[in-house]
């Protein structure tokens, strides 16, 4: 694992044919956190919902850290050509970030958008953005990701990317997951271990 990575060797701004992804700063908070308290964006997790704006000042925290540790972290998405959106308008976030485990380090992919931005591909433009970018600046290390069977749409996204999904099953650690059917999906075999631990996190 890199660390220390110089500011040349990360990927802090992506472009795409529609779509400016932008690093995801303490400026966002107040944008993160629009997209993060509505319901409407939790409704196959309503127990993730943010209901403090702290939760979104963490989560830019988060980011921060893994940009610092591997290069990677959250980036803000903004329409660009995107009809019926206007021009510059944050509609949400798409990050690679740092996942430790006990087994090593692994790349988690994930995103959340406002329903605005629901139905019109932005996900997986999005998201493959973001794969890309992994790719460059830690070939070395898994790209997972994680999503609840309830949630078929962001499933078929993983699948769009080139995630294939490696594990099926019901969460029994603790956390707003537990009990629930998850799928985790990655961009190559993992190991045992490694899968248990990705499992673990729910």
């Amino acid at each position: 694992m890199r660390s220390g990575l110089d500011p040349a060797e990360r990927v802090e701004a992506l472009f795409t044919d529609r779509l400016i992804l932008d690093r995801v700063t303490s400026r966002d908070v107040d944008d993160v956190h629009a997209v993060f308290r509505d319901p409407a964006t939790w409704q196959h997790l309503p127990a993730g919902q943010y209901v403090l704006r702290e939760q979104s000042e963490r989560l830019v925290t988060r980011s921060d850290e893994s940009w610092e540790r591997v290069g990677l972290g959250d980036w803000a998405v903004r329409a660009v050509a995107v009809p019926g959106l206007a021009a510059g308008a944050f509609v949400g976030i798409v990050g690679v970030t740092r996942a430790e485990l006990d087994a090593g380090v692994v790349l988690n992919l994930g995103y959340r958008l406002d329903p605005s931005a629901w139905g019109r591909g932005i996900a997986t433009e999005a998201s493959a953005a973001a794969r890309d970018a992994a790719a460059r600046v830690q070939p070395d290390l898994p790209l997972t990701a994680r999503a609840l069977t309830a949630n078929p749409a962001s499933i078929r996204v993983l699948e769009r990317v080139g995630l294939s999904e490696v594990w099926r099953g019901t969460v029994e650690a603790d956390g707003i997951t537990a009990g629930m059917e998850l799928v985790v999906s990655s961009d190559r075999v993992l190991a045992d271990d490694v899968l248990d631990g990705i499992i673990a996190l729910g």
